[in-house]
């Protein structure tokens, strides 16, 4: 085996092992608590209950050194369960932005960790593409497109707004806020989310639009 053919070998398998040291698992102790307040340096709530919690943007695991790492796919609803219990988390640490990926995410239950939630028990979704435009309910239901322009007033009449399909068929759009369809209101679209064909909906996921010949996300379905 020449010297050049060792030297690429043995840089492969460096930046390998490398890689896997990088990638491995960690596990963090700390109590949980609110960004804003761990920013600070201080655990502000004292009671789980205070509404005040209500009103922190996110939720960090903060250790004994007062330093925070940002738990990224655990989401809101089981932080805000479990704010300000003691908490352990196992996953991949993001050393450049103080971040974990968690795998496991557990509280203190007595002497022992208790699993309150996994990244490997979510169940898995099957999402769905799905075009159209997006058209006033009554109008839709009507089979007619009613103001011709996004800027027409008789449009905030409208109870609802729908995904029309080319077909004329259409869709309610569940998660999707008023505000966020009247600003798209009579634009083609492309829906990525879950489909219900019993009652015609979409859990939508992404939202897109088209610019420049290509769909280019406007509207992603938060945790």
């Amino acid at each position: 085996m020449s010297l050049n053919i060792l030297s690429i070998l043995t840089a492969a398998f460096s930046a390998s092992a490398l890689f896997s040291i990088s990638a491995s698992a960690e596990t963090v102790e700390g109590k949980l608590n609110g960004y804003d307040c761990a920013h600070s340096g201080i655990t502000c709530a004292i009671d789980p209950k205070d509404p005040h919690i209500a009103l922190e943007p996110d939720f960090v695991l903060q250790k004994r050194d007062g330093d925070y790492i940002f738990l990224m796919n655990v989401p809101r609803e089981v932080k805000i369960t479990h704010v300000l219990k003691n908490a352990q988390v196992e996953g991949v640490m993001s050393k450049k932005f103080n971040s974990m990926t968690v795998d496991k995410f557990k509280i203190k239950d007595g002497e022992t960790w208790k699993t309150v939630w996994d990244k490997n028990l979510i169940p898995k979704i099957n999402l769905e593409l799905v075009e159209g435009r997006l058209n006033g309910h009554d109008c839709v239901h009507a089979g007619i497109t009613c103001p011709l322009d996004p800027e027409d007033p008789r449009i905030l009449i409208e109870r609802d707004f729908v995904l029309q399909k080319e077909d004329g068929d259409y869709m309610f759009l569940t998660n999707l806020s008023r505000s966020t369809k009247l600003q798209y209101v009579l634009q083609d679209v492309l829906v990525n989310g879950v489909v219900d064909t019993k009652y015609n909906t979409i859990v939508v996921h992404e939202l897109m639009v088209m610019e420049d010949d290509d769909w280019k996300i406007v509207w992603v379905k938060k945790e």
